[in-house]
């Protein structure tokens, strides 16, 4: 009984331990969303603008301050209890949600492809985007046409390899009136061969759909290009809510 009662001590100073060794790291959980329609029951990526809302309220009741890619390269994000919202695609249902944004002071990063900019209807245009981006949005790449930017595609077309890097971040980056530096990779597929031709690109910073806390700086971990996000979804939300409720205190080193 004596040596059961020294193990249990042992494993609580142990639990202590770490516990504040995490909570002393600095960190950001970051989110990935992509539409906010609201009556598609079969797209498990859609929300409602409701559903948005819960999920800030949620965010923001459990002591979590939004912030954004700015303050992360300037070096103003302390603690673990941030987070950092990001929306792929384009959608324009980011319009919906924007007042939603401005009152909880969300800077969200919006991971555009141009190849449906100002050309289908249920996408954010030029203009739109540009506005979005002077009230304190960030535009990253995403590519050119959402294509699997992988080994794969590099071996069967290199051209179209090639044009989803250098011609996609090209095109977005006017429409951004600035040379972008971010990325996502679309579907969050990549591989070596992504990585070497996004730095002679010219970016510096992507980011994966690879579940994990993201320490901070950026530089911690797996490096820039290999920046951790959590895809949300209608089934995922509940596990990012417990890693909430935990405190984000999941660091994802590897």
């Amino acid at each position: 009984m004596i040596f059961v009662r020294i193990l249990r001590r042992l494993l609580f100073l142990l639990l202590v331990f770490f516990s504040s060794l995490f909570a002393s790291q600095d960190s950001v959980v970051i989110l990935c969303y992509h539409s906010f329609i609201g009556n598609k029951p079969d797209n498990h990526y859609d929300f409602s603008v409701s559903q948005m809302s819960n999920h800030i309220k949620t965010i923001s009741s459990l002591g979590f301050r939004f912030v954004s890619w700015q303050e992360i390269l300037d070096g103003k994000v302390k603690g673990a209890k941030n987070v950092l919202i990001t929306v792929d695609d384009g959608h324009k249902t980011i319009n919906d949600v924007w007042p939603l944004f401005k009152a909880y002071k969300i800077k969200p990063m919006l991971f555009i492809y141009p190849a449906i900019v100002d050309r289908k209807s249920n996408t954010c245009t030029t203009s739109n985007l540009r506005v979005l981006q002077d009230q304190g949005a960030v535009l990253g790449g995403h590519g050119w046409n959402h294509l699997f930017i992988a080994q794969k595609l590099f071996d069967e077309d290199i051209v179209a390899f090639k044009r989803e890097i250098y011609y996609g971040r090209k095109k977005t980056s006017l429409i951004a009136r600035k040379e972008i530096d971010v990325f996502a990779y679309p579907f969050g597929v990549y591989s070596d061969v992504t990585l070497e031709h996004l730095k002679l690109a010219g970016y510096k910073y992507a980011f994966t759909i690879d579940k994990g806390v993201q320490p901070l700086p950026i530089s911690k971990g797996r490096g820039p290009l290999l920046i951790h996000r959590y895809m949300v979804t209608f089934y995922s939300w509940k596990s990012i809510r417990k890693i909430l409720e935990n405190g984000g205190l999941e660091i994802a080193g590897k």
